[in-house]
């Protein structure tokens, strides 16, 4: 079994926080796939493919929006306060704002 030190996972590209040389998206894959499929699940008609496009353009209204409240707060095991709700605007602040509860 080979030794795996952290200066040898450095060279190979590893860091703590995942890939160092090939950017970030090792990390926000796994919220934002999950994020997504909460998302269809609770009934969102469908999710643009840019993260920054207005989710209300595709169909997530105030209905949709307490579902998805629900949905994700058991889905990532976060408590999601009233008064962050309005960053359900495009699924870049959805991400944003789990993260920053805790998910991972």
């Amino acid at each position: 079994m080979a030794n795996c030190s952290a200066k040898s996972l450095r060279r190979l590209g590893w860091a703590r926080s995942g890939w160092t040389s090939w950017g970030s998206s090792w990390n926000t894959a796994p919220v934002q796939a999950r994020l997504r499929k909460t998302l269809l699940r609770v009934g969102v008609p469908s999710l643009p493919e840019d993260a920054q496009a207005p989710l209300a353009d595709y169909g997530l209204d105030s209905l949709l929006v307490v579902l998805s409240v629900a949905a994700l707060e058991a889905e990532f095991s976060v408590r999601i306060p009233a008064e962050k709700v309005e960053s359900f605007v495009c699924l870049d602040s959805m991400e944003q704002l789990l993260r920053s509860l805790g998910a991972k």
